[in-house]
């Protein structure tokens, strides 16, 4: 059914459909440590965890790093104690002001999302640098929920659910 593939297809990133639900708040647990007011942010209009601007023309003479992989990139409050957070204050302490790290991890994500991201979004934007933090969710993801290795953790239902919703679902198989 042509209606249902629409349906299901609409508005997805090829392979990193997973991210934050744009222009959303999220609130960690108290485990990730900061204060109340810490621990809530807002995902940004593409659903990663940035909070300035990002320009696809970058500015003549900054290091613009992009940081990949799950929840640990992801997490940490302040936002300056998220992974990308200490990399650009360790490297300003050192005297290289101009860097300017993002966070573009997404919870749950596996290497194959990163490289997705990577190939179809974030090298439009120029990065001088992709440090991909990762590797924990392609080992555990294909025991607790899609079995297959490579594929994130929420892409057999979606698979499972377009079928289903095109008539192409085989009850037995599923």
């Amino acid at each position: 059914n042509e209606m249902a593939e629409a349906i299901i297809s609409a508005g997805q990133h090829p392979y990193f459909m997973y991210t934050g639900n744009p222009n959303s708040t999220y609130r960690m647990p108290r485990q990730q440590g900061g204060s109340d007011a810490d621990r809530t942010f807002t995902f940004n209009s593409d659903g990663f965890r940035i909070e300035r601007a990002l320009e696809k023309n970058k500015p003549e003479k900054q290091l613009r790093i992009f940081v990949t992989g799950g929840s640990t990139v992801v997490f940490g409050a302040p936002l300056s104690n998220a992974i990308p957070g200490l990399i650009e204050s360790d490297l300003a302490k050192k005297g290289i002001a101009n860097a300017k790290v993002y966070n573009f991890g997404i919870i749950g994500a596996v290497s194959g999302q990163e490289l997705a991201l990577l190939t179809h979004k974030l090298v439009d934007y120029h990065p001088d640098i992709v440090i991909s933090y990762g590797g924990g969710n392609d080992l555990h993801e294909p025991y607790q929920y899609d079995p297959r290795p490579g594929y994130p953790s929420n892409f057999l239902r979606l698979q499972m659910a377009a079928d289903l919703l095109s008539d192409r679902l085989d009850l037995r198989s599923a």
